[in-house]
């Protein structure tokens, strides 16, 4: 399908215009070009003369490198590029080299050159420059964690309308960093960046409706902005609908739906989605069949039942202090990113198959010592899926208390932040 008004579009884009910039990026993200407008893109980019068209069009032609559009992946054509864009003054290939730079997406981390790229583009008042320096402030990246500084470029950003800095700032309002918790503030934040779109930002506030913060529980609401978000494509979203859906918040439970949302986000790559379906798998194929008498009179009362009534209630106190952007105390040795995910998962399975490891010896001695084998079968049944319920919970909530608000380590979502 064309891209509407393309040739104007494209003209804007050469041209610097912000929200032209942002349309390109979001069809850059999901290759929407069709082979004459990338024709057509690539004669411009090649006619380009010196000044603000030419430092836009190896701006763009570093893009495309990077995403291999009318051309194969190319990271250090791409690095060249931006090199090249960066020497013209071009801001956004500043941010775009910082971010890389930052992760070491191109094999070396460079935390000062990263900072230096940023605060030169932060000088020229590029906003996804001014997100990315605060969450590093924020994190202590580099540095010393700063909460004031952090908000002060959050709030810089915000007010030029960046929805990535204002569902950043709302979430320091939620969880009480740099300042008290403000619930209204978050709320009143997380409701602007909604209404321009933002899908971590519905991800945000449907959490909050879900768990009751700031207001009463409203799983209504929460499911319609989950079911937004999801329509848009966050993973997040997908993952904390499953959950609904598994835990029978808001509805019945419905365990084939939890199952398509987690697949779902899995072929989108999010990690805890992936990690949810082996735990469902797991249970699947793991559970033994107990004698339906020994279960009914000795063993729990039914594994799927066990499930429920052990699943962890999530009371506002866990909220706050599960994740790596909870508290000051729980934030401190976090690393950032998807490596975060994976680091608290570790640390979950850990404390989980502890907890988990002491109710299946008490259920075990116990059945045992009162029906035999049988006894011991269900047991492990029992333990099993708590395990399960419990990791997949956990990992639920975790995920909401990561955003994406920050760069991802995946070169493709971190291009999509650029404004």
């Amino acid at each position: 399908m064309p891209i509407p008004n393309f040739s104007e579009l494209l003209n804007k884009v050469l041209n610097g215009d912000s929200p032209a910039l942002e349309q390109w990026l979001q069809y850059t993200e999901s290759n929407a070009f069709s082979a004459e407008e990338i024709k057509q893109t690539i004669d411009r980019i090649n006619a380009a003369e010196e000044g603000l068209q030419k430092s836009y069009a190896l701006y763009l032609n570093a893009l495309w490198n990077l995403y291999g559009i009318g051309t194969d992946k190319n990271q250090i054509e791409a690095i060249r590029l931006y090199e090249a864009a960066i020497n013209l003054g071009n801001s956004h290939a500043m941010n775009d080299r910082a971010l890389m730079h930052e992760y070491g997406l191109d094999g070396n981390r460079d935390i000062p050159a990263a900072i230096n790229l940023y605060e030169m583009a932060i000088e020229r008042g590029n906003t996804a420059a001014m997100n990315n320096r605060a969450y590093m402030h924020q994190y202590g990246i580099g540095g010393d964690r700063n909460y004031l500084a952090a908000i002060a470029l959050y709030e810089r950003a915000m007010n030029r309308g960046k929805t990535e800095a204002m569902t950043q700032r709302a979430y320091m309002h939620q969880l009480g960093l740099g300042g008290n918790i403000n619930y209204p503030e978050a709320i009143r934040l997380y409701d602007k960046a909604i209404n321009r779109g933002n899908t971590e930002a519905m991800v945000k506030r449907a959490f909050m409706h879900e768990f009751g913060l700031g207001d009463v529980t409203n799983y209504p609401e929460a499911i319609r902005l989950y079911d937004e978000a999801i329509n848009r494509g966050n993973t997040e979203a997908m993952v904390n609908r499953a959950n609904m859906h598994r835990y029978s918040l808001g509805g019945n439970k419905d365990i084939l739906a939890a199952i398509a949302l987690f697949e779902k986000a899995s072929k989108l790559g999010d990690i805890l989605a992936q990690i949810a379906l082996s735990q469902i798998k797991f249970v699947e194929t793991n559970e033994p069949q107990a004698p339906e008498q020994s279960v009914k009179t000795n063993g729990p009362q039914a594994p799927e039942q066990f499930v429920e009534t052990n699943a962890p209630q999530v009371p506002e106190q866990s909220i706050e202090t599960m994740g790596p952007q909870v508290s000051a105390q729980s934030e401190e040795n976090t690393p950032s990113g998807n490596l975060a995910n994976i680091s608290m998962l570790i640390l979950s399975g850990f404390i989980t198959a502890a907890g988990i490891a002491a109710i299946a010896i008490a259920f075990t001695v116990l059945n045992a010592a009162t029906c035999g084998i049988a006894g011991v079968a269900v047991a492990n049944v029992g333990a099993a899926l708590a395990l399960s319920g419990i990791g997949l919970f956990a990992t639920g909530v975790y995920k909401n208390t990561s955003t994406n608000s920050y760069p991802s380590l995946d070169v493709v979502d971190t291009m999509a932040t650029i404004p």
